[in-house]
């Protein structure tokens, strides 16, 4: 656990550099699931609004627990080109990175 959470400060740190944008905003996984951050606000795609730990490039929250896994932390990080790696992190083992994009992109 605590190799990820340095790992995760560092890609925050880095995507802080590299990223003109925040994490704030609506995002759309490849499931068609929504979600929206905005500051220590999120509101995930069971339209159910938490507060977490918001940083610029970066958010991270404790499900309820009533959710499938309790304990389980998401952690969330802005990468470039308009996406976001999701982490659910459960018993100190990150699971697979989850690709998001935002949804309301223009061009």
């Amino acid at each position: 656990m605590v190799r990820f959470v340095v790992a995760f400060g560092l890609v925050t740190l880095l995507s802080g550099s590299a990223c003109v944008s925040t994490i704030d905003g609506s995002w759309c996984a490849a499931t068609g699931d929504q979600l929206s951050i905005n500051g220590p606000s999120i509101t995930l795609p069971s339209r159910i609004t938490l507060q977490g730990e918001h940083h610029l490039h970066a958010f991270s929250y404790r499900p309820l627990e009533a959710a499938p896994e309790p304990g389980t932390m998401v952690y969330m990080t802005l990468v470039a080109g308009g996406e976001m790696e999701l982490y659910h992190v459960n018993k100190g083992n990150p699971g697979n990175a989850e690709t998001w994009k935002r949804c309301d992109v223009t061009s």
